[in-house]
């Protein structure tokens, strides 16, 4: 279990659905739940730099999104799970052969049985801010 307990419809939890390998979209939204956002979520963890910067970025980006809910006049947001899909897909692949990934460099607790490392972010803090800068509501269905 990853210790993620959001609810959502019908009384789901996010662990259910995360199982062994804990995901979220920048670490901050997930496909399955309307209105979530969260700091420090998967994929946060930085071997370098800062990550007072990096909650910055997250703070900044869930700003943007609850402006762009209040313009719009919107009930909920929800992330599309065609962008959950490609972020998850992007990092896994990012991931590979990097130092707390790979068997061949490093065997270490980071990664879970399956030998999935989601715990940190794969690239530099800059590509997080320039990707963060802003909320993207081409990635999200709203409500009205």
């Amino acid at each position: 279990s990853s210790g993620i307990n959001a609810e959502y419809g019908g009384g789901k939890i996010l662990s259910e659905d995360h199982g062994t390998a804990p995901r979220g979209f920048y670490s901050m939204t997930h496909h399955l739940a309307p209105n979530y956002f969260t700091m420090g979520g998967p994929g946060t963890v930085i071997g370098h730099n800062s990550v007072v910067f990096m909650g910055e970025c997250m703070m900044s980006y869930i700003l943007g999104a609850l402006e762009e809910i209040l313009e719009r006049g919107a009930k909920s947001v929800c992330l599309k799970e065609s962008s959950m899909l490609e972020y998850v897909n992007w990092t896994q692949t990012t991931m590979r052969n990097k130092v707390f990934e790979g068997v061949k460099f490093c065997n270490s607790w980071y990664r879970n049985e399956d030998g999935i490392n989601w715990t940190f972010w794969p690239t530099h803090l800059a590509s997080f801010w320039w990707n963060t800068r802003k909320f993207d509501s081409n990635n999200y269905d709203f409500a009205y």
